[in-house]
């Protein structure tokens, strides 16, 4: 079963926020997430749709909580955001 992370935020600036999101990858891949999309609003870039490959939610759920993923959120410039979990049935 491969399971994906669907993950929308609106940003302040997108610029600012992908350099954080870059910078913060190898944190990521260590918590068993892998970036396989990213999206933006053709009518408003600040707004963003992007897919992580989750290899184990405990996992990924204990990542979204570290305190150094909720500064990166703030410091990135994250004005509201969502995420849900969805696994492939076929």
């Amino acid at each position: 079963m491969m399971l994906r992370m669907i993950v929308e935020h609106r940003l302040e600036d997108y610029d600012r926020w992908r350099k954080v999101l870059d910078a913060h990858r190898a944190g990521q891949e260590e918590y068993g997430l892998t970036l396989e999309w990213l999206r933006r609003d053709d009518a408003d870039p600040n707004h963003v749709f992007f897919c992580l490959l989750v290899e184990d939610r405990e996992r990924a759920e204990a990542f979204i909580q570290l305190p150094s993923s909720v500064r990166a959120g703030e410091e990135s410039g994250v004005l509201e955001g969502s995420y849900c979990y969805l696994e492939d049935v076929d």
